[in-house]
Formats: structure tokens, sequence, C-alpha cells
């Protein structure tokens, strides 16, 4: 994770790649990704609500449909 280009994530993808991580690695290790990817200057994570998560699944839905 090198300074860079404008990033944007959400917290759901960073928790879930933790999550990836501590099953594999030791929850220290785990927590550090954490910790660096939300101290990057050059990364924006969002918040996720239901209205997110909802319009998400309205555009897999049409994207799917293309499909």
């Amino acid at each position: 994770m090198e300074e860079g280009e404008p990033v944007a994530t959400t917290i759901v993808h960073v928790l879930e790649v933790a999550n990836i991580l501590e099953a594999r690695l030791p929850l220290i290790d785990a927590l550090s990704y954490v910790e660096a990817v939300l101290a990057k200057k050059n990364i924006t994570v969002y918040g996720v609500d239901l209205d997110a998560y909802v319009e998400a699944l309205r555009l897999a839905r049409k994207h799917l449909a293309r499909s």
C-alpha cells in the first residue's frame, strides 16, 4: 500500500480483507493492516448504510441483466 493515486473503498471492504487476513495470520498483523489502510492519505474509506446497499443491489441486478 504505497502512497499514490487516490483510492476509494468502504469500511466493509477493509474489514472483509482483515477477516481473511485474520484467518491466516496472527490477529496483530490483521489489525496492523487495518491501521495502515486507515492511515494512508490517498485512501478514502467510506461508511456504508442501508441505502447504499440497496443501491448496490439495484446496480448489480442491472448489470446482471445486461450479461
